[in-house]
């Protein structure tokens, strides 16, 4: 019931307003008017009047120096709105753009896993893991190393397995 609401008051949206803020969903909760623009695939004045538009309309909301959706029901009617095949283009999209930004290699990673480029993803991974481990988030980190090793090849496998070990030796596991 409440997901038909949402889905006729997004009816209501200007079509190309509609498709921007869609592949703004795939992003996940938050995002930076330039990661708006730059998973638009549109020029920067035609995805800041559609960000306008959409924040007028009550759906994305400022917060902090970026956006978020005004719900997360929200976020995942649009979303889940897009085929399968396009919402993983989008989350490539996102994580090229996210790359080149310079975000945190774990956000990077998890776009490159949905969107299907676990090979990929690797480096992010193992770069992720080794932030995480550099905070004492031992925990954290021996998670997204044991993701990576999930898709490595021959060439990280070895480094990710020593990284493995120190990380089970830091959080107390007999088996490291």
């Amino acid at each position: 019931q409440l997901y038909d609401i949402l889905q006729a008051r997004l009816l209501g949206l200007d079509p190309e307003v509609r498709a921007l803020v869609e592949r703004a969903a795939v992003t996940g909760e938050e995002f930076t008017a330039d990661e708006f623009a730059a998973v638009g695939g549109v020029d920067e004045a035609a995805a800041f009047n559609a960000l306008d538009r959409a924040l007028a309309a009550g759906f994305i909301v400022e917060r902090g120096g970026g956006y978020r959706f005004a719900h997360t029901l929200l976020r995942e009617a649009l979303a889940y709105a897009l085929p399968a095949h396009r919402r993983a283009q989008v989350h490539r999209i996102v994580a090229g753009a996210l790359s080149a930004s310079g975000a945190p290699a774990g956000r990077v990673a998890h776009h490159l896993l949905e969107g299907g480029r676990a090979v990929e993803a690797v480096p992010w991974l193992e770069r992720a893991a080794r932030s995480a481990a550099a905070v004492a988030a031992y925990a954290d980190s021996l998670v997204l190393t044991e993701r990576a090793l999930e898709y490595a090849g021959p060439r990280e496998r070895g480094r990710l397995l020593r990284l493995r070990a120190d990380l089970l030796f830091a959080v107390g596991d007999p088996s490291a």
